[in-house]
């Protein structure tokens, strides 16, 4: 699937916030043990989805409500989503950053990013294929309408189509974050910290705020594969403005890659123990108030 633009994922990067995903295979923002185990604003979802059910019948087209089942973690991964060291450790110690580990255990992520196999597709994918071009092109014209209206009925937001939904959201997240998490004493000294223990083992850092500091890891991970994907020979254009589509990628192939990667995030983890402890726990806390505000799942 074509990976999607920064802005985007940074919002998104839980399994509930972040599970977007485009036909064709994707690089995403991981999603465990950086997301919530849980959805909120699930009632408000499915009034949103009965209204555009509604509205699509009005129009002329069938709409099935969906909401895609709550996130399922193990003991092991709440531990690790909410900071816990050991429970971290272990992970990482398999799974890096969780970048190219989705090209070496393709089996065990559903796409790069999210260990809990197959999410049960939208049947409202399976209705729309089988529209012709022109029903098709209606049918995309109407359900857009219809998701702002549910929208804007359930949330009081006023929003074009789904991905000015999300984009919406990534702003308001990205603005919370740094309200918040950036601005946070406490997080700020514990960012430093971090910070200055990578840089003694070497490791170059463009920022040492507390929110660059949770994602830096991914992102140094995220860029390789951007990379590697740039130089295939898979034509990036049909993906979209500033995205391209995930590179073809054998598991050997990808093995030194998670490698380096898996090294580096055990340092990163060492040097940031404590600052994971305090931040991972308060980062959830204000996605998971963002998807009850946006009623995004």
């Amino acid at each position: 699937m074509p990976k999607r633009s920064t802005l985007v994922l940074s919002a998104l990067s839980l399994a509930a916030l972040t599970g977007c995903s485009a036909a064709g295979g994707s690089q995403s923002a991981p999603s465990s043990p950086h997301a919530t185990a849980s959805y909120a604003g699930t009632d408000v979802k499915r009034q949103m989805e009965a209204g555009i059910a509604d509205c699509m019948k009005k129009g002329g087209f069938t709409y099935v409500p969906y909401l895609p089942p709550p996130v399922k973690l193990s003991a092991a991964e709440t531990q690790a989503l909410n900071g816990d060291y050991e429970a971290m450790k272990v992970r990482r110690a398999k799974y890096g950053f969780e970048i190219f580990a989705a090209f070496v255990y393709p089996k065990e992520f559903q796409g790069p990013g999210d260990p809990r196999g197959k999410v049960p597709a939208d049947p409202n994918w399976a209705i729309a294929g089988k529209l012709n071009e022109a029903q098709a092109t209606a049918y995309v014209k109407v359900k857009e309408a219809c998701y702002g209206e549910a929208v804007e009925k359930t949330t009081g937001k006023v929003v074009t189509s789904k991905r000015d939904h999300g984009k919406q959201m990534a702003l308001k997240v990205k603005q919370v974050k740094a309200e918040e998490l950036d601005g946070d004493p406490g997080l700020v000294q514990s960012a430093v910290a971090m910070a200055d223990c990578l840089k003694a083992k070497g490791y170059r850092l463009t920022a040492a705020n507390p929110v660059a500091m949770e994602r830096r890891g991914r992102d140094e991970f995220d860029a390789k594969v951007e990379k590697l994907a740039r130089q295939d020979d898979i034509p990036d254009e049909q993906a979209g403005e500033g995205m391209f589509v995930q590179p073809e990628l054998a598991p050997d192939k990808a093995r030194p890659y998670l490698n380096e990667e898996i090294k580096a995030s055990l340092d990163d983890l060492e040097c940031g123990k404590e600052f994971y402890r305090a931040f991972l726990p308060r980062q959830n806390e204000l996605l998971r108030r963002m998807q009850e505000e946006f009623a995004w799942l």
